[in-house]
């Protein structure tokens, strides 16, 4: 079984994601998918030649610059997106492919963008301040924090897609509570 988890940055999908990996699950963390492919030398020289030298330190992709470049410029992010993404999406279902004999959880923001054959998607929401003020605690600003969310799909999109909803804007202890009840309402159909 393959179950998606979505929703806009800082809803909280990593902590549902951990959740499930407790109960059983193998997590595929798209942004960590991302930053292993940023580490291949292939793909630093397309960065270097496509997105601009200034994002390279030390032989090495500075994570941090290249987000503000690109999230500041809705060309070059589309243009990144055009040859990271398929990159990215290949990586994942070698992923899910390995562990087909389990219940897989991939825990990414644009899940809609991939076509991966997914038996659930599961949107985890949050209101918008709680979500800024999570976001603030990881170091971003307001403008970069505005750039990244309009960069995303917005909720009523998210929510089409999405066969559950988990509304994370109560405590860790009623998001575990939410989110257990949705892993075994999926494992009981």
């Amino acid at each position: 079984m393959v179950i998606g988890i979505t929703g806009r940055i800082g809803s909280g999908k990593t902590t549902v994601a951990k959740i499930y990996e407790k109960l059983g699950a193998v997590v595929i963390d798209a942004d960590k998918i991302g930053h292993k492919l940023l580490e291949k030398s292939e793909i630093i020289e397309k960065i270097k030649n496509t997105v601009g030298e200034d994002v390279i330190v030390d032989g090495k992709v500075d994570r941090a610059r290249l987000s503000k470049k690109l999230f500041s410029n809705r060309k070059l992010l589309f243009n990144y997106n055009k040859w990271i993404q398929p990159l990215m999406e290949s990586e994942i279902k070698k992923i899910i492919e390995e562990n087909r004999n389990k219940t897989v959880v991939v825990d990414a923001a644009i899940l809609y963008r991939w076509r991966l054959d997914l038996d659930y998607v599961i949107m985890v929401r949050a209101p918008e301040d709680m979500i800024v003020e999570r976001l603030k605690s990881k170091g971003l600003s307001p403008d970069e924090i505005k750039k990244k969310m309009e960069a995303q799909w917005n909720e009523e999109q998210i929510q089409r897609i999405a066969d559950f909803i988990i509304d994370n804007d109560g405590t860790l202890e009623d998001l575990e509570r939410i989110a257990t009840n949705v892993w075994y309402e999926i494992h009981q159909s």
